[in-house]
């Protein structure tokens, strides 16, 4: 966000963030502005405009400083001098210094960073290092904690293995139940290249078997993906010869699939298939649905039960969130309900993918967050609400937004992030060389 948020931004560091309303024009240039007089015609009803015209409109905002802040919601923030990650509160302070080379999210009370080494560091919210090494060895990769457990590695090998750790950082799970491998000129080694996080008490976890590079110089060999539980029994195997979601299980209990043809599928917890591997990509949608592409490249959308519920006719398309998924139907984005009915015309230029699904991986990312979603049109990128009201909009060449999420957003400006409300609120000056997800 340029022009406008540079003067919103200004006035606010002059008045110091007193709590007051700051008016930040009266006035606007724009030919046919409701309420001025340069346009050919005299004023234009804002109902005319044209929708990069209403995007123009509504550069001019007020700006309110925000008062009330979420004590307890910590950020990834980078430091624009250091270039390093820590923690920064909604009153920017670092909560955790920046001396990370990465940060990321916090899930529940615990968040993982790296430092210069690439080990993996489990931080609390007070900022302590909690655990950074299984065994005195450093872990090399780590995923967020599930059911309690997480899945670390602490191999420096190209093959790493992996396991699963408890929140006291002892060893919960082996791989000493896993069934046998057999076979000729190999053997076994507990090398596991996917180890998902838990979800209901099941994960979903791929290993690898090694066979005699030394001799052989052959390439590693796959081996069925299995379900196990939380004491690390295996419970069923995934269809031989698919490789398996490093997000494992959704919130329908369901896995994505992928066949020896790169082509995507779903299966249930009892590993039995639940869609059959027909589709180029799928992603979980929150409210059960998924986004799937089919062999002609076009979108569409499947319940949990495999059945498509909208038909495949999207040039592009992003997952459901909260309740509305952005599709492109070749002239434009807009956005449509769950029985396919267009809500929002296709005529935005662009639409930013900005909300978390329910598994974290990037495949899941909707556009609606706290009851926005981030729009372009011309030069233009805004916030719109769901019934397409323009909340306030920017100048700017690209998406100046980086997260949105429990109604606050980090965006950018000339380099360097700040923090507003999505009513608008002001929170952080920028200043920040990025900022990340509060949570």
């Amino acid at each position: 966000m340029k022009k406008v948020l540079s003067i919103l931004l200004a006035a606010a560091m002059i008045l110091g963030m007193s709590a007051c309303t700051i008016q930040l024009s009266t006035t606007n240039t724009i030919p046919g502005r409701p309420g001025s007089n340069d346009g050919p015609d005299g004023p234009t009803p804002y109902e005319e405009l044209t929708l990069e015209e209403k995007m123009a409109y509504k550069t001019v905002v007020e700006l309110v400083p925000a008062t009330d802040y979420s004590a307890d919601l910590l950020a990834p923030a980078q430091d624009a001098s250091s270039g390093l990650w820590g923690y920064i509160t909604l009153q920017g302070e670092w909560k955790v210094a920046p001396k990370y080379k990465t940060a990321g999210v916090f899930s529940g009370d615990y968040a993982i960073v790296n430092n210069n080494y690439d080990d993996c560091i489990y931080v609390n919210r007070d900022g302590e290092e909690v655990l950074s090494a299984v065994d005195k060895k450093p872990i090399r990769s780590a995923t967020v904690f599930s059911d309690g457990m997480a899945a670390v590695s602490t191999a420096m090998e190209q093959v790493q293995k992996s396991f699963y750790i408890n929140a006291e950082g002892k060893s919960a799970i082996t791989l000493k139940k896993l069934p046998a491998t057999r076979g000729v000129n190999y053997k076994t080694l507990q090398y596991v290249e996917l180890a998902s996080p838990f979800r209901d008490g099941k994960a979903v976890i791929m290993r690898t078997t090694n066979a005699t590079l030394v001799a052989t110089n052959e390439d590693r060999y796959p081996e069925m993906a299995y379900v196990l539980d939380s004491t690390g029994m295996v419970l069923a195997p995934l269809p031989a010869g698919m490789d398996a979601s490093p997000a494992g299980f959704d919130d329908n209990m369901l896995v994505v699939v992928k066949n020896g043809d790169g082509l995507y599928g779903l299966a249930s917890d009892a590993g039995a298939l639940v869609a059959p591997c027909v589709y180029k990509s799928i992603a979980h949608c929150e409210g059960g649905m998924y986004l799937v592409q089919d062999a002609d490249g076009l979108y569409g959308y499947m319940n949990k039960s495999g059945h498509r519920v909208i038909g495949c006719i999207y040039k592009d398309a992003m997952p459901f969130s909260e309740g509305l998924a952005a599709v492109n139907d070749g002239e434009g984005w807009g956005f449509i309900n769950d029985i396919g009915e267009t809500v929002i015309p296709c005529e935005y230029d662009n639409v930013a993918a900005l909300k978390t699904g329910c598994s974290g991986a990037d495949s899941d990312k909707g556009a609606f967050s706290s009851g926005i979603a981030v729009v372009s049109k011309g030069k233009y990128w805004g916030f719109i609400d769901q019934e397409n009201n323009i909340i306030m909009a920017a100048e700017a060449d690209e998406c100046p937004v980086m997260a949105v999420c429990g109604g606050y957003i980090s965006f950018k400006l000339n380099g360097s992030y700040g923090v507003i409300t999505t009513e608008g609120k002001y929170v952080l000056k920028p200043g920040y060389g990025a900022i990340g997800e509060f949570r």
